[in-house]
């Protein structure tokens, strides 16, 4: 994230890695030489900050135009609105809020722009949490307290658009979708069957196998 590479960069053991750094496949151990206000992300967001608060003369221009361009607006509708209900037609108070109401989207159509913005913006950020990750974590969590649910995986994989694949005591374990399951052989059919159907209705089913054998079927 910070150095921009268009594809993910390998790293050996004791290479350094920064704050903000996304791990896209696999498992790993850190040491946190830096902290706080000493990472580089850190460091980023304080010049982001600081770029913020400092305004460039174009901009105190633009905020000197809306001090007057916004009050100016509000009251041509006002003017508007009162000039349609005294002189306007029938029915007087539809056509006062209508052209008071045109008045304000036409001169003002910067706030259409601006939602647009924050809610994709809000959007993709939430989009960023996995949904499946996030709820089998809660749902594990529920089960067992957290100080329990530490399993002690080896040569742990994340396989993008599968699941994960992980090695426990030797044995392999996957979880994920029906395609990892065929992906390393794994029948699926005989475990679909014994579960009386519902897994045909549900919308999305995560599989875990232990030793390529389904135990545990996960609906959504």
């Amino acid at each position: 994230m910070l150095t921009s590479e268009p594809l993910p960069v390998e790293k050996q053991v004791r290479d350094p890695v920064s704050a903000g750094t996304v791990n896209g496949q696999g498992s790993f151990i850190f040491k946190a030489k830096k902290v706080g206000s000493d990472t580089i992300l850190s460091q980023i967001i304080n010049m982001v900050t600081n770029a913020q608060n400092s305004k460039p003369p174009i901009s105190q221009l633009a905020d000197k135009v809306s001090f007057v361009f916004v009050p100016t607006v509000m009251i041509l509708s006002i003017i508007t609105a009162l000039a349609w209900y005294n002189f306007g037609p029938q029915p007087t108070l539809v056509h006062m809020i209508v052209a008071a109401t045109s008045v304000l989207i036409i001169a003002c159509p910067c706030a259409l722009g601006l939602a647009t913005s924050i809610s994709t913006m809000i959007g993709v950020g939430k989009a960023a949490n996995h949904p499946l990750a996030q709820a089998l974590i809660s749902y594990a969590l529920a089960e067992k307290p957290s100080s329990d649910f530490v399993p002690d995986v080896s040569e742990f994989e994340s396989l993008t658009g599968l699941g994960v694949e992980a090695l426990h005591n030797g044995t392999r374990m996957l979880l994920g979708n029906e395609k990892l399951m065929r992906q390393y052989g794994v029948n699926v059919k005989e475990v679909e069957q014994r579960a009386t159907g519902w897994a045909q209705d549900a919308n999305t089913v995560v599989y875990f196998s232990i030793d390529d054998n389904v135990v545990a079927l996960l609906e959504y």
